[in-house]
């Protein structure tokens, strides 16, 4: 089992993003390239 990053971002409007991933860069580039399966608010 390989290691996993929990993230939180702060974005506009004082609104958290969290998320996880096994890898931060591939993560940030499916954002970049909008290929990302799902992703939820949390408030």
């Amino acid at each position: 089992m390989g290691s996993w990053y929990v993230y939180m971002l702060l974005c506009d409007q004082k609104m958290f993003y969290v998320g996880m991933a096994n890898s931060i860069l591939n993560r940030f580039l499916e954002h970049i390239n909008k290929k990302s399966f799902f992703t939820k608010k949390i408030f």
